[in-house]
């Protein structure tokens, strides 16, 4: 198997774990998550590691894990993720979208503008 092979396996597994379980504009409320799913989403993150030391400019990877982070409660690294993710595919209207709206949670209007 190649490197690239096995970073999209790393990919394709971590996004089945998380699927279900970020929020998303359609579930903007979820209950916080207990150990075993902390722990998969954890594994999850893992995984995503994993792509980027293949595929360090995967901008949805870096989507992927900003929202991970946002659903363990995590927003600061959430947001880092969300604003790297942005510098890579700024015309992404959901990476916008989500580090504007990370941004202000964080009371950080300026880097949301």
């Amino acid at each position: 198997m190649t490197e690239e092979q096995a970073a999209r396996r790393a990919f394709d597994r971590a996004v089945a774990i998380v699927k279900d379980e970020i929020l998303l504009h359609e579930r903007p409320h979820m209950a916080e998550p207990g150990w075993f799913l902390r722990r998969k989403l954890r594994r999850a993150l893992a995984l995503f590691d994993r792509v980027l030391q293949t595929k360090p400019d995967s901008w949805n990877t870096m989507w992927l894990m900003a929202k991970v982070h946002q659903r363990l409660g995590d927003k600061a690294t959430a947001f880092s993720w969300m604003e790297r993710a942005y510098l890579i595919n700024p015309s992404q209207l959901d990476v916008t979208r989500e580090a504007s709206l990370m941004a202000s949670d964080l009371g950080r209007q300026d880097s949301g503008i």
